[in-house]
């Protein structure tokens, strides 16, 4: 099973992800949080919710804005995604020395903080 199979895209598989940490979530803040623009997560969030990964809900507190919530479905997807992922991750590891995977892992939470830094960098701007 692949991303492919579930017929989402890196967008909405990050929409999933965003949505089962952080749930109900204005469209705006998704396409904002994405960098894509508000049209465009409409589209893929608008996608999603036919395939019964999401649904649109109002705001208690303003009822002019939509909520996306993951579903339950959504919720299985996701950890279908991640499960599928862990599993390559893990056969792509298996032949690396332990010294090379930490290593690796260094450097990736380097470069994690660096991307994370130049984020915070431009928003600011």
């Amino acid at each position: 099973m692949t991303a492919a199979d579930l017929r989402v895209s890196r967008t909405q598989l990050s929409f999933l992800g965003w949505l089962a940490e952080r749930g109900p979530t204005p469209v705006s803040k998704l396409a904002e949080w994405a960098d894509v623009s508000q049209p465009a997560a409409s589209r893929a969030l608008s996608d999603l919710e036919a395939d019964g990964y999401v649904e649109r809900t109002a705001d208690d507190s303003d009822g002019r804005v939509n909520l996306m919530v993951l579903t339950p479905t959504g919720l299985d997807a996701r950890a279908r995604v991640r499960e599928l992922m862990r599993a390559q991750l893990a056969s792509a590891l298996s032949d690396m020395p332990a010294t090379d995977r930490r290593r690796l892992a260094e450097l990736l939470a380097q470069l994690v903080a660096g991307l994370r830094e130049a984020r915070m960098t431009e928003r600011g701007r």
